[in-house]
């Protein structure tokens, strides 16, 4: 049997990451290409940048343009500031 570390290595595409991709107007995206809404908090000692990066899309109004992977697939999703939160927003998977 593996256990839960030794399948996570073994996984290359699998993180806990959040890749951006770039920037755009939050009107520019269409919100119904978008699926699963997940509330993101920050890893430990990521705070700072969390915040940051929240105060920045809110205030600029825009909308990061990411890639993540959720189990095994990999999604292109749009990043949102909404209130103290960011919220991901997953499409359909492209694997």
């Amino acid at each position: 049997l593996l256990s839960d570390d030794e399948i996570r290595a073994a996984n290359a595409q699998h993180g806990h990451t959040v890749d951006i991709l770039g920037f755009v107007e939050g009107p520019d995206i269409p919100f119904f290409l978008f699926e699963t809404p997940y509330y993101l908090e920050p890893a430990a000692g990521g705070e700072k940048v969390y915040a940051l990066l929240r105060e920045a899309l809110s205030r600029s109004g825009k909308i990061g343009l990411a890639q993540v992977v959720v189990q095994t697939k990999r999604h292109l999703a749009a990043l949102v500031a909404h209130g103290p939160v960011l919220i991901l927003k997953t499409g359909r998977g492209v694997n």
